[in-house]
């Protein structure tokens, strides 16, 4: 699921995208996603892997802090 006005949703990733890697890590659980984010700080630009479709892209995402619960 991506926030659209989040960072993810910002650089062009859409539902239903299958992120593949985050920084070069890859993420195969959503426990495996969060700990490729949290390796990196505010700020930070990360390539992000992804699946749609039947094609694979990379994108460069610029983290925001986490919204608070």
């Amino acid at each position: 699921n991506v926030t659209l006005q989040g960072p993810a949703g910002r650089a062009g990733l859409q539902r239903g995208d299958i992120i593949l890697e985050v920084g070069g890590e890859k993420t195969n659980t959503v426990g495996e996603l969060r700990a490729a984010v949290t390796a990196h700080s505010v700020g930070d630009t990360v390539p992000v892997k992804y699946i749609r479709g039947d094609e694979t892209y990379t994108v460069d995402v610029t983290l925001d802090a986490a919204p608070e619960r």
